[in-house]
């Protein structure tokens, strides 16, 4: 083999070593930007039901549900906000319990339910 079929070659090889490195490059970026942007909705999930979780503690230590009201998609308890971006709200009165369905942000959907 000749000096110039060695420098061909080796170009070659180059040339298909930036392209192999470019496709890993560009697929790993697209992994990691596909890997952000799914932490962050769970991430503003898991801070819902967070909300939620609190709205229910709140509730189960005031245990008078007189004072909610919902109104453009708030919730108030004794004319003071509680939860905001409420999609769906439900309050089920029994003797022995209190059920609330609740949606908030269109996403996170639950039945809160709150013994007497």
């Amino acid at each position: 083999m000749n000096l110039s079929n060695k420098k061909s070659f080796s170009l070659i090889e180059l040339i298909v070593s930036l392209f192999i490195i470019s496709l890993i490059s560009i697929y790993s970026i697209y992994f990691y930007k596909e890997v952000f942007f799914k932490n962050e909705q769970l991430f503003q999930d898991e801070k819902t039901k967070l909300e939620l979780l609190n709205f229910k503690l709140f509730l189960e230590k005031s245990l008078n549900f007189d004072k909610l009201s919902y109104s453009k998609q708030n919730i108030y308890y004794d004319n003071s906000l509680l939860l905001k971006n409420v999609n769906k709200y439900a309050l089920k009165s029994n003797n022995d319990y209190v059920s609330i369905d609740i949606c908030l942000e269109k996403r996170v959907c639950q039945e809160l339910v709150i013994t007497k």
